[in-house]
C-alpha cells in the first residue's frame, strides 16, 4: 500500500485495510511477492570490481548496459548472465541496492554538471556469507483498474473525435455546395446594379438590345 509507505516515511502508522483500493498499488488486480535479487547483486559487484580494476567509472546507465550485455564490450563480464527483466525493473533493483547500501554513489563535480557514478557499497561484504539473502517486493500482475478506465475513456474519446470529424466534414461539404449555388445569383445582382448605375441611377429604366 502506497499510504503505508508514506506513513512509514513520516514515522506514522497506517492500516492498509483503510486504503480501500485508493492508491496505485492497492488498485491493481494482483498480489505482491518477494523476489530474490542476491544473485543480481553479486553480478553487479563483479561488473563494478572489473571496472575498478580497469580504472573505469560506471554511471547507473552504463552499469545497466553492461549488466544487460549491451554498451561497451570491455565493461561486460563473461560470468554474468544478462537478466530477462525489463529495463525499468533493473533500474528498480539498482535503486533498492543503493537504498540498502549494497551499492553507493560517488559524485564527480564539474563546472557544468554533477555526475553520479556507482561503486561497491559498505554492505557488499555481507554477500561473502552464502546464507545471506537480499529480497525486493514486487507486483506479479501490473494490470491496473485506473489504466483500464483510462484506456476505455481514451477509446470513447477517440470514437467521439472520429464522429465529430466526420460530421464536420459533412457540414463543410454542405456549406460549400450552398455557397456554390448562391454565387451565380450574387454575380447577376451585381451585374444588374452596375448596368443601372451606368444608365443614370435606379429610377431610370434601362433598355438592353
Amino acid at each position: 500500500c502506497r499510504r503505508v509507505l508514506i506513513a512509514h516515511h513520516f514515522d506514522e502508522v497506517w492500516d492498509s485495510a483503510n486504503c480501500n483500493r485508493m492508491c496505485d498499488n492497492c488498485c491493481r488486480e494482483n498480489s505482491c511477492e518477494k523476489m530474490d535479487i542476491t544473485g543480481y547483486c553479486r553480478d553487479l559487484i563483479k561488473i563494478l570490481e572489473q571496472a575498478e580494476n580497469m580504472s573505469e567509472k560506471l554511471t547507473p546507465l552504463k552499469l545497466i548496459d553492461a549488466w544487460s550485455g549491451k554498451g561497451v564490450s570491455k565493461l561486460r563480464v563473461a560470468e554474468v548472465t544478462p537478466p530477462k527483466h525489463p529495463r525499468e525493473e533493473l533500474e528498480r533493483i539498482i535503486a533498492h541496492l543503493l537504498l540498502q547500501q549494497y551499492l553507493k554513489e560517488d559524485f564527480s563535480f564539474t563546472a557544468f554538471a554533477t555526475i553520479s557514478y556507482l561503486k561497491i557499497g559498505p554492505k557488499a561484504g555481507l554477500l561473502k556469507n552464502e546464507a545471506h539473502v537480499i529480497t525486493i517486493q514486487g507486483i506479479t500482475n501490473k494490470k491496473s483498474v485506473y489504466k483500464d478506465k483510462s484506456s476505455q475513456s481514451s477509446n470513447s474519446k477517440g470514437s467521439r473525435g472520429n464522429a465529430q470529424t466526420v460530421s464536420k466534414t459533412v457540414q463543410d461539404s454542405v456549406v460549400k455546395k450552398s455557397q456554390e449555388y448562391k454565387r451565380p445569383n450574387c454575380g447577376s445582382n451585381l451585374k444588374a446594379k452596375k448596368l443601372k448605375l451606368q444608365a443614370g441611377g435606379d429610377d431610370q429604366p434601362v433598355v438592353l438590345d
